[in-house]
């Protein structure tokens, strides 16, 4: 039984030297791998092409903690910025946003630390 090699299409996102960055979307989600230029010739190429290229970005999910995000730490940023009653929400939306934003803010700092921390950021594994 032959294997059939899937021909996976892809866009060029960028060019760095002798190299290009193409990007492509499966399943999973949407890639990015570094490949040699002269590999790609057209907005199509091998699935296992892509694979021998060098995984491109940081993969956020590994550093994405969204526990600050939990009920009683927005219940407590509303309360202290007065939001008690629907009335005080309808009348203080942008007060209460503030609180998301603080939490999301928290979140975000903490990725970027830990993202910076990693001098060699993990790799999307073959499948």
């Amino acid at each position: 039984m032959a294997c059939e090699l899937a021909l996976v299409p892809i866009k060029v996102v960028k060019r760095v030297g002798q190299s290009v960055v193409v990007e492509w979307t499966d399943e999973d989600g949407t890639w990015r791998t570094t490949l040699p230029a002269e590999v790609v010739q057209d907005s199509e190429i091998y699935e296992t092409v892509l694979f021998e290229g060098a995984s491109y970005g940081v993969l956020w999910d590994s550093y994405i903690d969204v526990r600050p995000f939990s009920k009683e730490a927005i219940y407590e940023g509303l309360k202290r910025a007065g939001i008690w009653t629907m009335e005080d929400m309808r009348l203080n939306a942008a007060k209460a946003l503030k609180v998301f934003q603080r939490i999301a803010g928290g979140i975000f700092n903490r990725m970027l630390q830990e993202a910076e921390r990693d001098n060699q950021p993990p790799r999307r594994s073959e499948p």
